[in-house]
């Protein structure tokens, strides 16, 4: 087994955070959860709720037992089997109030090198330590993450829901990056329409293309590397078709770049703003075929993608390769 961890991926949207994640979990047990805003402590650990049954008359009768939240379940499963590790996974970590969500968990986090906590905290829910010896086999009276659980997270830092994370619980983590690979980007390509001299040309832009020409003006711009296009931004199935393709260009990538990355008076370095001053306006014309880029992309694209006039089956030569 290897030693438990407390770990953090962080990167740019679509760059595959969770596929990761998964590759390397391997065949580990897992527990998974997300955050979101509304996230407790009593919903990452466990509290008592009320349950509704059925007496002998067939009467509704509300009890109250302890429900158990996803790092309760782990420590369970960690704790009845020594043998075989346990991965707690947190996924959007950062949009929740993290240090909020863990409360006294947090002095758990720093590990010996085992992997199992330096410190103990006494549990101070007697339901929870109920609901706890119920389930394994020699009772506990305090808490210490076993060597054999590991807390995995992901995280996207430039998104504006996300809520900053303090140094001292920052620090009881590893992070690490997941880059943005070409090389693995989604297949399919996106109708895009040029400004010709005879009005407009529409080509076949492979993802891999127009993701890497996007993100080298956001470099241009100085926009933070984790605001950039993932690889896997795009899924297969927005890629299927052209017509699936270009919903997804206008209702899901185009709204990213517009509202989120752009928004403070650089629109025009991807996007025609002369010719389109709202967002509805750029979407109407992509969507009948007209050129919102800029004159700057418009380059970008030929340069990179060039058709071949006299081939009747129009192969395209992408980056000087057919």
């Amino acid at each position: 087994l290897k030693p438990g961890i407390n770990k953090i991926y962080y990167g740019a949207p679509g760059t595959g955070k969770s596929y990761k994640v998964n590759k390397d979990i391997g065949n580990g047990d897992v527990i998974r959860t997300v955050f979101h805003p509304d996230t407790q402590y009593s919903d990452f650990v466990g509290s008592l709720k009320p349950k509704t049954n059925l007496d002998s008359n067939k009467n509704t009768r509300i009890s109250y037992e302890f429900r158990a939240g996803p790092f309760t379940e782990a420590y369970i499963k960690s704790i009845s089997d020594p043998t075989k590790s346990v991965y707690l996974v947190i996924e959007e970590l950062n949009r929740a109030p993290a240090a909020a969500v863990f409360g006294e968990l947090f002095q758990l986090l720093d590990r010996d090198a085992d992997g199992s906590s330096t410190y103990k905290i006494n549990i101070s829910d007697p339901d929870m330590l109920e609901y706890i010896n119920q389930r394994i086999s020699s009772p506990v009276s305090d808490l210490k993450i076993p060597s054999n659980m590991s807390i995995l997270a992901t995280m996207n830092s430039s998104d504006q829901a996300v809520m900053p994370m303090d140094t001292a619980f920052k620090r009881r983590w590893s992070f690490e990056y997941v880059c943005i690979d070409y090389t693995h980007a989604t297949n399919g390509s996106l109708p895009v329409a040029v400004s010709t001299s005879n009005g407009t040309d529409e080509m076949l832009v492979p993802w891999s293309v127009l993701s890497k020409i996007i993100n080298q003006v956001l470099s241009r711009l100085q926009i933070p590397e984790d605001r950039f296009l993932g690889h896997r931004f795009l899924t297969e199935s927005e890629l299927l078709n052209a017509d699936l393709a270009k919903q997804a260009l206008s209702g899901k990538l185009f709204v990213y770049l517009w509202d989120d990355i752009l928004r403070h008076g650089q629109r025009e370095a991807i996007f025609n703003t002369e010719k389109y001053n709202t967002f509805g306006e750029l979407s109407a014309g992509f969507m009948r075929g007209e050129s919102i880029f800029s004159e700057e992309m418009e380059i970008k694209f030929r340069e990179a993608i060039r058709i071949i006039p006299s081939n009747p089956e129009n192969v395209y030569l992408i980056d000087g390769n057919e």
